[in-house]
């Protein structure tokens, strides 16, 4: 593995998660994504598809669509080195391709020989030995900073990180077929990748129905509401509402810089709360494993994230 410059590492954006990072990357290439990524963001849970778990979707419209028509789909390899010839096929054609692959595998990662966890590459070029990826993540994260990384990978070490579908754990099945926002599910077996289609999809790209939480302030008491049963937190719900609050945090810096009709006041007020919500539940979190459960300062959040969001939006 070579690579990881200061020249070489790739230009990273606060407030987007490892998947929103990679297709970040995929989207500047031909259109505006920093505005398409901004006008996506929107939270909306899932309340009834996993026994105990809230499925989150973080954009509408759906990322999976292309603004030229095209669409971005899950698709499984026979086995790794299908793959290899499948990926090349991808970045000859559209010049980049995104693969998910275990970040515990990735010598870069702060999650690297911890448990696995879900990330996203891009792919830039491909040759028969290593591949040039561009990992544009960067977060300050519990296991420590994570920095961008762009250089070479051998192939022998990304087929090592390549998991089917099925090998994910409940949580991580659920973060990667709701990654686009309309929930998707990939092929069970065989190494995923995600294949570029001009083709249209079988069914339009909607949120299912059922127990679903769409208003915003809706989604924040059903939030609420959860973490208050208990006030432990647990730390899958924790990245969840990692990525939620980023996400929201990168809108908001969007919409102030770009958007002349915005409440300056209100949506700085919105940023610093949302950027508050990591390191107070984190706290919650670490309080309640100690036997001293902090419910008020999650409840405080929550009053707090409901007027900001409620001045957001009455004031745009």
């Amino acid at each position: 593995m070579t690579g990881d410059t200061a020249a070489d590492r790739p230009s990273t954006v606060s407030g987007l998660s490892c998947f929103t990072s990679a297709l970040r990357d995929y989207l500047a290439v031909e259109w505006a994504a920093d505005e398409l990524l901004a006008r996506s963001i929107e939270l909306t849970l899932v309340t009834d598809l996993v026994p105990g778990r809230l499925a989150f979707s973080h954009h509408r419209p759906s990322l999976d669509r292309l603004p030229d028509g095209s669409h971005l789909a899950y698709a499984a390899a026979a086995d790794p080195e299908a793959l290899t010839a499948l990926a090349a096929a991808e970045v000859a054609t559209y010049g980049r391709a995104i693969i998910p692959v275990d970040a515990a595998e990735l010598p870069w990662s702060v999650h690297a020989g911890r448990s696995p966890a879900p990330h996203w590459l891009l792919i830039e070029s491909c040759g028969p030995r290593s591949w040039q990826v561009n990992d544009s993540f960067s977060a300050l994260l519990p296991h420590g900073h994570q920095l961008p990384y762009r250089g070479e990978v051998r192939v022998r070490d990304l087929r090592a990180a390549l998991r089917p579908f099925s090998a994910w754990l409940p949580e991580h099945r659920l973060r990667i077929r709701f990654a686009f926002g309309a929930p998707v599910t990939p092929p069970a077996d065989g190494p995923l990748w995600l294949r570029r289609s001009s083709e249209q999809p079988a069914k339009p790209a909607i949120l299912p129905t059922g127990q679903l939480v769409l208003h915003p302030t809706d989604v924040l008491q059903c939030l609420r509401a959860h973490l208050m049963a208990d006030c432990r937190a647990e730390s899958g719900l924790l990245e969840d509402l990692w990525a939620a609050a980023s996400h929201k945090s990168f809108a908001y810096r969007w919409y102030s810089a770009h958007d002349a009709g915005t409440n300056q006041a209100a949506l700085a007020a919105a940023i610093r709360c949302w950027d508050n919500v990591p390191r107070v539940l984190r706290f919650a979190a670490e309080s309640a494993s100690r036997g001293r459960p902090r419910c008020d300062l999650v409840s405080t959040l929550f009053e707090q994230l409901e007027r900001t969001e409620a001045d957001v939006r009455g004031r745009r």
